[in-house]
């Protein structure tokens, strides 16, 4: 591989919803996610309208309409009145009714906007989903011309939207041409590809030996799926390490994990065999009675003159499995 490349990300917003991302071409009736002010098909400068806009527009028409409507009925009913009392009658309702209706509208405005926005999103479907090919396409040709930034950055975006092997696998190679560093924002969960893949490996090492916390339950449990295959990587042992130290995060972990820990149990640094021993002796006896007896043989053997591990290493207060 070339020489890594020391780069600073775009900042990427971060809305409530991730449809809030899409913008909208009048001029050419496209779509887009990406950050450029222009259209990158029919090259207009501020075309863009934010699909939230246009989603505001189409709830209001809808609520202008349903009042209009009930005013219709309402005037119906004023005009057929024979008596002044049906009149008065008549206006009194109509005009409770109006403000009712009013009140009900605002109460769920927020629900309509929502119902409007799928069903809208639901008939552009097709155009959203060649507007993220274009995208994909857009970042291919920046990888060629090695604009890796650019190439990661728009996958990064289109990631948001589809999230197949094809996006993933490719922002893991734009990834691994870059320095890392710890005030990045990283992404982690979000690239797990559905089948083993020596670059996310790759990938997975830097970011473990930066920001251990972003290794989740997904990520242990590809390790754990895929270990035999992680153990045949140049640093396979050192990935599968990083992940078995995850997994002594929390109680429930050492359960589902503990093929993991068993097979890392050796590798594992000194502050995390500490932590998984006091996990030991924090649980019942004979829990797991397997990793119990090779933990205490490991302590044994390397910390037997350790104060830290005096629990287990004094005999008078040694815990019984």
């Amino acid at each position: 591989m070339n020489k890594k490349l020391a780069i600073q990300f775009r900042k990427s917003e971060k809305p409530r919803y991730h449809y809030l991302r899409l913008k909208y071409c009048p001029h050419c009736d496209n779509f887009s996610v990406l950050w450029q002010p222009h259209c990158d098909v029919c090259g207009r400068e501020h075309s863009y309208i934010p699909v939230e806009a246009i989603t505001q527009r189409l709830a209001r028409r809808n609520r202008q309409i349903q009042l209009l409507g009930l005013i219709v009925l309402l005037s119906f009913s004023v005009f057929v009145s024979s008596t002044m009392t049906e009149l008065i009658v008549s206006l009194v309702s109509s005009l409770l009714l109006l403000i009712g209706f009013r009140l009900m509208q605002q109460q769920f405005a927020e629900v309509e906007k929502m119902t409007l926005l799928d069903r809208y999103l639901q008939g552009e479907g097709t155009k959203i989903r060649q507007a993220l090919l274009r995208h994909i396409q857009q970042a291919v040709a920046d990888a060629k011309a090695s604009r890796y930034k650019d190439a990661y950055e728009k996958l990064r975006e289109v990631g948001h939207f589809l999230h197949d092997d094809t996006v993933k696998i490719r922002k893991i190679m734009y990834l691994n041409h870059f320095i890392l560093r710890k005030d990045m924002d990283l992404e982690l969960d979000t690239l797990i590809p559905s089948r083993y893949d020596r670059d996310f490996i790759t990938y997975l090492r830097e970011v473990a030996k930066l920001k251990p916390a972003l290794l989740k339950k997904r990520v242990l449990d590809y390790c754990l799926l895929h270990r035999e295959k992680i153990r045949g990587h140049e640093h396979g042992v050192e990935v599968l390490t990083h992940a078995a130290s995850a997994a002594l995060r929390m109680k429930a972990y050492v359960d589902r994990y503990q093929v993991l820990l068993l097979d890392m149990l050796e590798h594992l640094p000194k502050e995390r065999l500490l932590r998984l021993a006091k996990l030991l002796k924090s649980r019942p006896a004979g829990e797991w009675p397997e990793l119990y007896a090779r933990t205490q043989s490991l302590i044994m053997t390397k910390h037997a003159f350790d104060p830290e591990f005096h629990e287990w290493t004094n005999p008078a207060d040694q815990p019984q499995p």
